[in-house]
């Protein structure tokens, strides 16, 4: 699977964007559009992710018009902003583990409960 088509997975393959503007935040997050997904690129991932989802708060006409179920444009604003705090939390609990994976002062408090 490539990082675009994990990208498209993680969106719900909705078409939020063009194709090419999801290879340009790719591109823009680091990585290869091409390229195989693997586990180590979850991160830059999901700033590509949120970097789609900040986008759509810029205008969220275009969010409505995939997202149908909102009645207003305060409910689209509304859900959109849950998602953004989802996608915030779940990038700082990796940032979390990989700090806490490499950091030294993680080994003074290993086996002790």
């Amino acid at each position: 699977m490539t990082n675009l088509m994990r990208l498209q997975l993680e969106l719900n393959n909705q078409p939020y964007l063009e194709e090419s503007d999801l290879c340009y935040l790719l591109e823009e997050n680091g990585l290869d559009h091409q390229g195989d997904y693997t586990q180590s690129n979850r991160l830059k991932l999901l700033y590509t992710v949120l970097s789609v989802f900040q986008i759509l708060t810029n205008d969220i006409d275009l969010y409505r018009q995939i997202e149908t179920e909102f009645t207003t444009t305060g409910e689209a604003i509304q859900a959109i902003n849950k998602r953004i705090v989802q996608i915030k939390a779940k990038i700082g609990q990796i940032e979390a583990e990989n700090e806490s994976a490499t950091s030294p002062i993680s080994y003074l408090f290993r086996g002790r409960c």
